[in-house]
C-alpha cells in the first residue's frame, strides 16, 4: 500500500508512530518537566517515548505532497487542557506537530475514534490496536485500515 494513493491519512500516536520504553507505557505517563535527545521524548524520571525511524521524513514527504495529515490517539488525560497533554508536548518537541494539517484529536481510553474521524475524500487510518481498526472499518467502510504492526519500515509505505 502507498500513502501517496490517499488524500488523507489519519495516525494513532502510542505505538504507531512512537513506542514507549516499556510495554503499554504510552506518552501520557511521562513525568514533566520533558526533555528530547535524537527521537527520544525523556519524562523526568528518565523514563520515555521513542518515536519511529523515518516517521518525521515520511509526514514530511506527504505534507509537502499536499495530503491531510491528522492524528487520533486514546492517549489523554482527563482535565489537562489540549496544549498541556503529554502527546502535545511530544509532537512539538520532535518538530512534527506542524505536519498535522487536518484533524488533531486527543481522546480517553474509554472513547471509540470511529465518532470523531473526520474523512476527506481518499482517507486512511493507521492504528496498532486491532480493536481500534474494526470499529473504524465497522462504522466507516469507506475508510481504509492499515495495522502499525503488519509492516517495519514507514519508508515502504511511500
Amino acid at each position: 500500500m502507498n500513502l501517496n494513493e490517499f488524500d488523507t491519512i489519519i495516525f494513532d500516536l502510542d505505538f504507531t508512530i512512537w513506542d514507549g520504553c516499556e510495554d503499554k507505557y504510552w506518552a501520557k505517563y511521562l513525568k514533566f518537566p520533558y526533555t528530547i535527545k535524537n527521537r527520544k521524548i525523556y519524562g523526568s524520571d528518565q523514563k520515555y517515548v521513542e518515536f519511529h525511524e523515518d516517521i518525521k521524513n515520511v509526514l514530511s514527504i506527504l505534507y509537502t505532497s499536499n495530503k491531510n495529515l491528522g492524528f487520533i490517539t486514546l492517549g489523554g488525560l482527563l482535565d489537562i487542557q489540549y496544549e498541556d497533554q503529554p502527546v502535545t508536548h511530544c509532537l512539538k518537541m520532535y518538530d512534527v506537530y506542524k505536519y498535522f494539517n487536518h484533524q488533531k484529536t486527543i481522546l480517553y481510553r474509554t472513547d471509540q475514534k470511529s465518532k470523531y474521524i473526520i474523512k476527506s475524500g481518499k482517507t486512511v487510518f493507521i492504528d496498532d490496536a486491532q480493536h481500534n481498526l474494526d470499529d473504524i472499518n465497522q462504522n466507516h467502510t469507506d475508510i481504509i485500515t492499515i495495522n502499525r504492526l503488519n509492516f517495519k519500515n514507514w519508508k515502504d509505505l511511500l
